[in-house]
């Protein structure tokens, strides 16, 4: 019923477990995108396990879950927007300060990819080989966390979009001491 397909699995394994998880997610995709499934179930799929790998790889650990508070709390690539934000409210723990919202109930911070995953999933969907699928979510699948102010300012599609505004992001690790626990 359905074809074997060759994966380049790694063997033996010298991959940290977070990147254990990133390659079982990215096998799973590849797979998917395979398969004779009709494209909105597809695509679903797909987008499930590209952001599973996408949040693992943002934060270098299996500790985040896929939802914005988890994100904002584990990633480690921040906006300067966001750091001078973070240290201007910061609470007595990390986890405390990233739940943070204003005065109206907003967050502080929200998650957002320099390149749209959407890309990735597009470029499965036509056939991509694996290799492609693991240098572009190694090199271009992260999110980063930005201020409210610089979602509303970010174009929502288009190249180049971070230069345009001239934001700028690092790794940023303030929780590193809960990052082992």
């Amino acid at each position: 019923m359905f074809e074997q397909l060759e994966l380049p699995l790694n063997q033996p394994s010298n991959l940290s477990e977070w990147e254990e998880q990133v390659e079982s997610l990215l096998q799973i995709a590849y797979f998917t995108a395979q398969q004779p499934l009709l494209s909105h179930y597809k695509r679903s799929m797909l987008g499930s396990a590209i952001r599973s790998a996408s949040d693992i790889i943002s934060c270098e650990s299996t500790r985040v879950h896929n939802n914005t508070q988890s994100m904002i709390q584990w990633c480690l690539h921040w906006t300067e927007s966001a750091q001078e934000l973070y240290w201007k409210h910061q609470q007595s723990t990390h986890r405390k300060t990233c739940m943070m919202r204003d005065e109206n109930g907003k967050r502080y911070w929200s998650v957002e990819h320099e390149h749209p995953v959407a890309d990735i999933i597009n470029m499965l969907v036509d056939g991509c080989s694996y290799a492609t699928l693991q240098h572009w979510m190694y090199n271009y699948g992260k999110a980063v966390i930005v201020t409210q102010d610089e979602v509303a300012a970010l174009p929502q599609l288009g190249k180049d979009r971070y230069e345009k505004l001239g934001i700028r992001y690092s790794r940023f690790d303030p929780g590193s001491l809960t990052r082992t626990r």
